[in-house]
Protein backbone atom coordinates (compact mmCIF):
# COMPACT_ATOMS: atom_id res chain seq x y z
CA UNK A 1 0.00 0.00 0.00
CA UNK A 2 0.80 3.69 -1.07
CA UNK A 3 2.65 5.69 1.88
CA UNK A 4 -0.26 8.39 1.51
CA UNK A 5 -3.26 5.71 1.04
CA UNK A 6 -1.82 3.95 4.42
CA UNK A 7 -2.17 8.00 6.13
CA UNK A 8 -5.52 8.22 4.79
CA UNK A 9 -6.69 5.18 6.13
CA UNK A 10 -5.51 5.54 9.31
CA UNK A 11 -6.63 9.24 9.37
CA UNK A 12 -10.15 7.53 8.97
CA UNK A 13 -9.73 5.19 11.58
CA UNK A 14 -8.73 7.60 14.09
CA UNK A 15 -11.31 9.86 13.17
CA UNK A 16 -13.98 6.99 13.65
CA UNK A 17 -12.47 6.24 16.84
CA UNK A 18 -13.28 9.92 18.25
CA UNK A 19 -16.65 9.91 16.89
CA UNK A 20 -17.09 6.98 18.86
CA UNK A 21 -15.80 8.59 21.53
CA UNK A 22 -17.50 11.49 21.58
CA UNK A 23 -20.33 10.42 20.95
CA UNK A 24 -20.66 7.66 24.00
CA UNK A 25 -18.79 10.34 26.32
CA UNK A 26 -22.03 12.92 24.92
CA UNK A 27 -24.37 9.99 26.17
CA UNK A 28 -22.89 9.94 29.34
CA UNK A 29 -22.35 13.56 30.19
CA UNK A 30 -25.93 14.49 29.47
CA UNK A 31 -27.31 11.55 31.44
CA UNK A 32 -24.89 12.45 34.47
CA UNK A 33 -24.47 16.22 34.42
CA UNK A 34 -27.94 17.09 32.87
CA UNK A 35 -30.18 14.77 34.03
CA UNK A 36 -31.55 14.24 30.13
CA UNK A 37 -30.55 10.95 28.63
CA UNK A 38 -29.98 10.50 24.90
CA UNK A 39 -30.29 7.76 22.92
CA UNK A 40 -27.07 6.19 21.19
CA UNK A 41 -27.96 6.93 17.75
CA UNK A 42 -28.77 10.29 18.87
CA UNK A 43 -25.51 11.28 20.52
CA UNK A 44 -23.66 9.65 17.02
CA UNK A 45 -26.11 11.97 15.20
CA UNK A 46 -24.68 14.54 17.90
CA UNK A 47 -21.00 14.29 17.15
CA UNK A 48 -21.19 13.94 13.46
CA UNK A 49 -23.39 17.04 13.30
CA UNK A 50 -20.36 18.79 15.29
CA UNK A 51 -17.52 17.15 12.96
CA UNK A 52 -19.31 18.43 9.96
CA UNK A 53 -19.77 21.82 11.29
CA UNK A 54 -22.96 21.61 10.63
CA UNK A 55 -24.68 22.67 14.04
CA UNK A 56 -25.95 20.74 17.04
CA UNK A 57 -29.38 20.33 16.37
CA UNK A 58 -31.73 21.21 19.14
CA UNK A 59 -29.41 20.14 22.22
CA UNK A 60 -27.46 23.47 22.47
CA UNK A 61 -30.41 24.96 24.60
CA UNK A 62 -30.18 21.95 26.72
CA UNK A 63 -26.57 22.40 28.06
CA UNK A 64 -26.57 23.98 31.31
CA UNK A 65 -23.91 22.19 33.38
CA UNK A 66 -20.15 23.63 33.55
CA UNK A 67 -18.71 19.95 32.81
CA UNK A 68 -21.09 19.97 29.52
CA UNK A 69 -19.99 22.98 28.34
CA UNK A 70 -16.59 22.32 28.82
CA UNK A 71 -16.64 19.40 26.91
CA UNK A 72 -18.67 20.86 24.33
CA UNK A 73 -15.58 23.88 23.69
CA UNK A 74 -12.76 20.96 23.78
CA UNK A 75 -14.69 18.57 21.05
CA UNK A 76 -14.80 21.86 19.06
CA UNK A 77 -10.98 22.38 19.20
CA UNK A 78 -10.58 18.73 18.59
CA UNK A 79 -13.00 19.09 15.55
CA UNK A 80 -11.47 21.95 13.77
CA UNK A 81 -7.46 20.36 14.77
CA UNK A 82 -9.21 17.40 12.55
CA UNK A 83 -10.60 19.38 9.95
CA UNK A 84 -7.33 21.22 9.39
CA UNK A 85 -5.36 17.41 9.31
CA UNK A 86 -7.89 16.53 6.65
CA UNK A 87 -6.19 18.52 4.30
CA UNK A 88 -2.34 17.41 3.97
CA UNK A 89 -3.49 14.15 5.06
CA UNK A 90 -6.42 13.32 2.90
CA UNK A 91 -7.26 16.42 0.36
CA UNK A 92 -3.66 17.39 -1.27
CA UNK A 93 -2.62 13.07 -1.64
CA UNK A 94 -5.42 12.90 -3.20
CA UNK A 95 -5.39 15.65 -5.32
CA UNK A 96 -1.81 14.90 -6.50
CA UNK A 97 -2.88 11.64 -7.23
CA UNK A 98 -5.58 12.48 -9.62
CA UNK A 99 -3.14 14.99 -11.76
CA UNK A 100 0.37 13.82 -11.15
CA UNK A 101 1.21 10.99 -14.31
CA UNK A 102 0.97 7.32 -12.80
CA UNK A 103 2.91 4.74 -14.66
CA UNK A 104 1.36 1.56 -14.59
CA UNK A 105 1.41 -1.48 -12.80
CA UNK A 106 1.24 -4.06 -15.82
CA UNK A 107 1.35 -3.79 -19.38
CA UNK A 108 -1.57 -1.91 -21.22
CA UNK A 109 -1.34 -2.67 -24.95
CA UNK A 110 -1.32 -6.51 -26.15
CA UNK A 111 2.85 -6.81 -27.41
CA UNK A 112 4.32 -9.68 -27.97
CA UNK A 113 7.90 -10.61 -29.01
CA UNK A 114 9.12 -8.28 -26.41
CA UNK A 115 12.31 -8.11 -24.27
CA UNK A 116 11.56 -7.63 -20.39
CA UNK A 117 14.62 -5.06 -18.74
CA UNK A 118 15.30 -5.07 -15.09
CA UNK A 119 15.73 -2.60 -14.17
CA UNK A 120 16.76 0.87 -15.18
CA UNK A 121 20.86 1.15 -14.73
CA UNK A 122 23.57 2.71 -16.56
CA UNK A 123 23.92 0.36 -19.15
CA UNK A 124 20.20 0.28 -19.89
CA UNK A 125 20.13 3.60 -21.53
CA UNK A 126 22.34 2.29 -24.30
CA UNK A 127 20.28 -1.00 -24.66
CA UNK A 128 17.34 0.70 -24.60
CA UNK A 129 18.68 3.07 -27.87
CA UNK A 130 19.70 -0.09 -29.42
CA UNK A 131 16.10 -1.77 -29.07
CA UNK A 132 14.99 1.28 -30.51
CA UNK A 133 16.78 1.53 -33.79
CA UNK A 134 16.33 -1.79 -34.62
CA UNK A 135 12.51 -1.73 -33.91
CA UNK A 136 12.60 -4.62 -30.80
CA UNK A 137 9.33 -3.80 -28.53
CA UNK A 138 10.90 -4.11 -24.88
CA UNK A 139 9.18 -2.83 -21.33
CA UNK A 140 11.27 -1.86 -18.36
CA UNK A 141 10.35 -3.47 -15.24
CA UNK A 142 11.28 -0.93 -12.17
CA UNK A 143 10.64 -0.54 -8.99
CA UNK A 144 11.62 2.72 -8.18
CA UNK A 145 8.79 5.15 -8.44
CA UNK A 146 10.59 7.65 -9.59
CA UNK A 147 12.75 6.11 -11.75
CA UNK A 148 10.25 4.55 -13.64
CA UNK A 149 8.52 8.00 -13.65
CA UNK A 150 11.49 9.44 -15.48
CA UNK A 151 11.25 6.59 -17.61
CA UNK A 152 7.48 6.71 -18.32
CA UNK A 153 7.71 10.43 -19.36
CA UNK A 154 10.61 9.60 -21.43
CA UNK A 155 8.54 7.78 -23.88
CA UNK A 156 9.96 3.79 -22.79
CA UNK A 157 7.63 1.14 -21.90
CA UNK A 158 7.82 0.97 -18.46
CA UNK A 159 6.15 -1.23 -15.61
CA UNK A 160 6.00 -0.47 -12.11
CA UNK A 161 7.17 -3.49 -10.40
CA UNK A 162 9.28 -5.33 -8.31
CA UNK A 163 11.63 -7.70 -11.03
CA UNK A 164 12.19 -10.19 -8.05
CA UNK A 165 9.02 -11.31 -7.72
CA UNK A 166 6.83 -13.85 -10.22
CA UNK A 167 3.68 -11.07 -9.71
CA UNK A 168 6.15 -7.70 -11.29
CA UNK A 169 7.33 -9.61 -13.89
CA UNK A 170 3.94 -11.29 -14.63
CA UNK A 171 2.81 -7.50 -15.22
CA UNK A 172 5.33 -7.04 -17.88
CA UNK A 173 3.87 -10.39 -19.74
CA UNK A 174 6.72 -12.33 -19.04
CA UNK A 175 5.12 -15.50 -20.70
CA UNK A 176 5.26 -13.41 -24.31
CA UNK A 177 8.66 -12.45 -24.26
CA UNK A 178 11.44 -13.20 -26.61
CA UNK A 179 13.78 -12.50 -23.49
CA UNK A 180 14.80 -11.10 -20.31
CA UNK A 181 17.71 -9.27 -19.46
CA UNK A 182 18.69 -8.13 -15.67
CA UNK A 183 21.52 -6.01 -14.86
CA UNK A 184 20.95 -4.53 -11.28
CA UNK A 185 23.41 -6.93 -9.28
CA UNK A 186 24.86 -9.71 -9.18
CA UNK A 187 22.30 -11.32 -5.93
CA UNK A 188 19.84 -9.41 -6.96
CA UNK A 189 19.96 -10.93 -11.08
CA UNK A 190 20.15 -14.53 -9.95
CA UNK A 191 17.40 -14.09 -8.14
CA UNK A 192 15.35 -12.32 -11.07
CA UNK A 193 16.51 -15.11 -13.24
CA UNK A 194 15.03 -17.87 -10.56
CA UNK A 195 11.42 -15.98 -11.23
CA UNK A 196 11.43 -15.78 -14.42
CA UNK A 197 12.10 -19.29 -15.02
CA UNK A 198 9.40 -20.13 -12.17
CA UNK A 199 7.01 -18.04 -14.94
CA UNK A 200 8.40 -19.60 -18.11
CA UNK A 201 11.03 -22.16 -18.59
CA UNK A 202 11.31 -21.03 -22.33
CA UNK A 203 12.09 -17.32 -22.04
CA UNK A 204 15.75 -16.94 -22.66
CA UNK A 205 17.01 -15.29 -19.74
CA UNK A 206 20.21 -12.81 -20.09
CA UNK A 207 21.99 -11.63 -16.89
CA UNK A 208 24.99 -9.71 -16.03
CA UNK A 209 27.68 -10.34 -13.53
CA UNK A 210 29.97 -7.65 -12.34
CA UNK A 211 31.78 -10.79 -10.65
CA UNK A 212 32.74 -12.95 -13.38
CA UNK A 213 33.69 -15.70 -10.33
CA UNK A 214 29.78 -15.62 -9.80
CA UNK A 215 28.50 -16.80 -13.44
CA UNK A 216 28.15 -20.05 -12.12
CA UNK A 217 25.40 -19.57 -9.64
CA UNK A 218 23.77 -17.61 -12.53
CA UNK A 219 23.97 -20.48 -14.49
CA UNK A 220 22.25 -22.63 -11.73
CA UNK A 221 19.83 -20.03 -11.44
CA UNK A 222 18.72 -21.18 -15.24
CA UNK A 223 20.26 -17.71 -16.86
CA UNK A 224 21.24 -19.01 -20.45
CA UNK A 225 23.41 -16.17 -21.45
CA UNK A 226 25.99 -14.61 -18.65
CA UNK A 227 27.63 -11.37 -19.21
CA UNK A 228 30.83 -9.60 -17.46
CA UNK A 229 31.03 -6.11 -18.94
CA UNK A 230 34.61 -5.90 -17.52
CA UNK A 231 35.64 -9.72 -19.23
CA UNK A 232 34.18 -8.18 -22.76
CA UNK A 233 35.71 -4.64 -22.73
CA UNK A 234 39.11 -6.44 -21.42
CA UNK A 235 39.06 -8.80 -24.66
CA UNK A 236 37.51 -5.71 -26.50
CA UNK A 237 40.82 -3.68 -25.10
CA UNK A 238 43.28 -6.49 -25.92
CA UNK A 239 41.98 -7.50 -29.27
CA UNK A 240 43.03 -4.10 -30.20
CA UNK A 241 46.02 -3.85 -28.95
CA UNK A 242 46.87 -7.24 -30.60
CA UNK A 243 46.37 -5.84 -33.77
CA UNK A 244 48.20 -2.32 -33.67
CA UNK A 245 51.21 -3.83 -32.41
CA UNK A 246 53.95 -4.97 -35.16
CA UNK A 247 56.63 -7.31 -34.42
CA UNK A 248 59.15 -5.81 -36.98
CA UNK A 249 60.84 -2.61 -36.12
CA UNK A 250 61.82 0.28 -38.26
CA UNK A 251 64.58 1.36 -35.92
CA UNK A 252 66.22 0.42 -32.90
CA UNK A 253 67.76 2.17 -29.48
CA UNK A 254 70.06 0.75 -27.81
CA UNK A 255 69.43 0.83 -23.82
CA UNK A 256 72.08 0.41 -21.22
CA UNK A 257 72.59 -2.18 -18.50
CA UNK A 258 71.10 0.16 -15.55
Amino acid sequence: MDTWKRRVVLYVAFLGTVITFTAITYRWGMRVFENDPRTLIESFQFAIEMFTTTGFGGDAADWQSQEMHAFIAVMDLVGMVLLIGALPVVATPLLESAFSTTVPRSLQDDVTGHVVVCSDTTRSDALLDEFKSEGVPYVVVEPDPDRALVLYENGHRVVRADPETTAGLEGARLGSARALVTDVSDRVDASIVLAAKELSTDVRAISVVEDPSRERYHRLAGADEVLSPRSLLGESLASKVTTAVRTDLDEAVAIGES
